[in-house]
Parts: structure tokens; sequence; C-alpha cells
């Protein structure tokens, strides 16, 4: 006797299920996905971070343990003067360090145009805006402030250094409004989630505080932002 082969296509029920369960998925999945890419490229952002603190700590124990405060005898205004500091010990010679791919700070500019100047005028060259993505904290001594005090962090928003935005395309908000990558003066250097009002808050005296805040031992006076494309 033979076998009969019944053979018949999914029925428009069966394929619309399919389709549903599928989307349920993509909606489920992709989101997290997505996380999961921001993070990766913070992370990797994260290490130039703490490439830059390695140079900031050598600059400190040359500089009776302070961190890079004046530029050429006046106090530095914004981030890109202090980190200038570095080149001029020596201590880094690459602007590469300093820029991240998409960072608002940047303006339209794809990379550093690689001229720091020389060391007769200060390497005044270096860092110009829109060549610097990282924020930076100034007049902290290495000895004497609490180590989880932050001193490297992503540059902020206009208004706000320290406080990031949802928008990526203007400053503050090249993670997303997801995550803010920090170092702390003691060199721990982390890709933290950011609290709903879109600052990085820890524990202090029991409560949760801003970290760029006096509540926490941070001057907010003294974080100061990169300087923005020209």
């Amino acid at each position: 006797m033979k076998l009969r082969n019944y053979r018949r296509g999914f029925t428009l029920i069966e394929l619309l299920v399919v389709v549903a369960i599928i989307a349920l998925l993509a909606v489920g999945v992709f989101p997290l996905y997505s996380k999961i890419m921001v993070e990766m490229k913070a992370k990797s952002a994260m290490k130039s971070a703490y490439q830059i603190h390695q140079a900031l700590f050598a600059y400190a124990s040359g500089n009776d343990q302070v961190f890079p405060n004046e530029d050429q005898g006046t106090t530095i205004a914004d981030a890109n003067a202090g980190y200038r500091q570095l080149f001029v010990k020596g201590l880094v010679d690459d602007e590469k360090l300093f820029f991240v791919k998409t960072c608002p700070w940047h303006g339209t500019k794809a990379g550093p145009d690689g001229d720091r100047g020389t060391q007769e005028d200060g390497f005044k060259k270096a860092l110009e805006p829109g060549e610097n993505h990282w924020g930076y904290v100034r007049g902290l001594v290495s000895d004497r402030d609490d180590s989880t005090l932050p001193i490297i962090m992503d540059g902020g928003t206009s208004s706000t250094p320290g406080k990031w935005s949802k928008n990526s395309k203007e400053p503050g908000g090249v993670w997303g409004g997801r995550f803010a990558v920090t170092v702390r003066i003691g060199g721990q250097a982390r890709v933290n989630d950011l609290e709903p009002d879109l600052t990085v808050k820890d524990k202090r005296n029991g409560n949760l505080v801003d970290i760029f805040s006096t509540e926490y031992g941070s001057d907010p006076q003294a974080a100061l932002n990169p300087l923005a494309s020209q």
C-alpha cells in the first residue's frame, strides 16, 4: 500500500502568528542590542580616558601632587587648556587620545589636525576648539582630595559640565543619554548609568547625590567642558 504524501502550505492565520512572534521578539531584542552597542562604544572611549588619567597622575607626581590648574600662569578656563599641560610636560604627544568620533563638541571635524604647536609657544595649538571630547575638573590634589572625586568625564551639556543630554546631536549627548564615562582621582574608570535627571550619582552619608555637587565633595564651578568647534 502506498502512503499518500500530503503537503500543504501555511495558512494565513499561521503566517500571521509567525509574523506576530517575530515582531514581539524584535520589540524586545532590538532596544537591548542598541543599548549594548552604545555601552560597548562608551567602554572603548573609557580606555582613552584612563590613559589620560595616567598622564594626569604623572603630571601631579612632578608638580607637588597638584593636577594641571594653570596655563602659562593663568587659571585654566576650559578642559582643553588643562589637558594641554600634558603636552607641555611631554606626557602626551597625540591629540587623537582626546578625540571621540561623533562627539557633538567636535562639530564637523573628522579628527584633530595634528598641529600641536611647539615647546617654545607652550603647545598652544594642541587641542584647539573641537579637538577634545573630555571634560576636566581643575584644582584637585592627588594626595589631599578624596580619591572617589571625579577628574575626567564626557563633555557635558553646554550649560552644565557633569550633566548630559538625551539628544545625541547636542553637546553632552554622545552616548544617547544612557551612559556617561567618568574617571575618579584614584583611577576608577567607569561607564555609568545615568539617573533620570541625566547625572551620575553615588552615595554620600547614606544619600544618593550628584558626584559633581558640593554634597558629594566636588566643586561644581571647577568642572570644565571642552571647547566646541568654531
